[in-house]
């Protein structure tokens, strides 16, 4: 069952959707304002923003899927803080992804699933899937910042994603750090 599928009982949020919702990139320049433009975006009934966590990808790493039970295991160990695939930065930046709030076991199993090698592409709409469940909206906005520049290659793995792109006048930033 799909997030989409689903209706829920805790807030406004009770629509059944037919269709997977619009994915959406939220991609920015550091201290561009992404952190607030996202929790606006996410208070919207029509919206789920994503918090942000550096999945291992297509931007950065283009080569990147899971192709047997061993790679899952470790990108699973990756996610959850328990060991490291990439460097320290990178690694730092993917255990965020513990707290979206997804079972380890479920996220194995529903990924177990997927038709195999599973690409970057169908990691994200499973993990999207899981972290909004029971709150169906027609748009996920995933946060990342890592696609910038790289285009082409976003609309190659994701030709019906649309992309918010933020950036913050160099003086607003240095006003704001005084």
């Amino acid at each position: 069952m799909n997030s989409w599928d689903t209706q829920a009982s805790c807030d406004l949020r009770s629509t059944v959707y037919e269709e997977p919702p619009q994915l959406v990139f939220l991609t920015y320049i550091a201290r561009s304002g992404s952190t607030f433009l996202a929790h606006q975006l996410d208070s919207l009934r029509d919206v789920n923003v994503s918090l942000e966590a550096a999945l291992p990808d297509g931007f950065v790493l283009p080569e990147f899927e899971i192709s047997n039970v061993s790679a899952l295991d470790g990108l699973i160990d990756a996610l959850y803080g328990r060991r490291g695939l990439f460097s320290d930065s990178v690694d730092a930046q993917m255990a965020k992804f513990r707290y979206w709030g997804i079972d380890e076991n479920v996220l194995r199993s529903r990924l177990m699933a997927e038709e195999w090698p599973v690409s970057f592409p169908r990691l994200l709409r499973v993990a999207l899937d899981l972290h909004f469940v029971g709150r169906p909206a027609p748009m996920s906005v995933y946060k990342m910042g890592s696609c910038l520049g790289k285009w082409d290659t976003l609309h190659a793995l994701f030709p019906e994603a649309k992309v918010l792109f933020i950036k913050r006048d160099p003086r607003a930033i240095y006003a704001s750090q005084k």
